[in-house]
């Protein structure tokens, strides 16, 4: 579950989700998009997401938010253990959604 384990896309993906809190996977890559000139698919970014929650990096934050298409979606957070681990003790922000 290091941090030296994780591939660059993925440390990315954990960067924006501490930074802007739960985002669902169309939000996430809005907010790639934005951070970054790098290409990546929709898909390649779910799957990356993926990974991160079977690795316990990432977790269902229970928000269920509507897509651009109109279908329910997951928002995911990164999970306190990771906070822990990798947030230096007193530097965490709050984000908006009071995690």
């Amino acid at each position: 579950m290091g941090k030296g384990n994780l591939m660059p896309v993925q440390a990315r993906i954990l960067q924006i989700l501490k930074t802007f809190g739960p985002l669902t996977d169309d939000e996430l890559l809005v907010r790639w998009k934005l951070w970054t000139k790098d290409h990546i698919t929709p898909s390649s970014l779910r799957t990356r997401r993926a990974e991160l929650r079977a690795k316990g990096e990432v977790r269902n934050s229970s928000l269920i938010r509507k897509t651009k298409n109109g279908r329910t979606a997951i928002a995911w957070e990164v999970t306190p253990s990771w906070i822990q681990m990798h947030v230096p003790a007193g530097t965490a922000k709050r984000n908006t959604n009071g995690l």
